[in-house]
């Protein structure tokens, strides 16, 4: 079985928070991302629009803004149900 790396960059404090709270459930970290690339596959959970205003960037504003832009113009939008049936043949 081949495996692959996956690296990336995070908050300190984000980490250490979620590694505290995986531990108290007897849990790792590969264990959750593993799981949350699976349930992503599956349709069981998907991104969504961020609304809470504290989690707001300038980078994630702006991205915001951008689907935004191209929601009122038509562009980029695709029915989650048709998704999920191209991805489940």
């Amino acid at each position: 079985m081949s495996v692959a790396q996956i690296v990336f960059t995070t908050d300190p404090s984000l980490k250490k928070k979620t590694l505290e709270k995986l531990k108290t459930e007897g849990s790792t970290l590969k264990s959750l991302l593993q799981y949350t690339m699976r349930a992503y596959l599956q349709w069981r959970i998907s991104l969504g629009i961020i609304t809470d205003d504290d989690m707001r960037t300038p980078e994630l504003e702006s991205d915001y803004q951008q689907k935004a832009k191209d929601f009122s113009q038509g562009k980029n939008i695709v029915e989650r149900n048709a998704l999920v049936k191209k991805h489940n043949k």
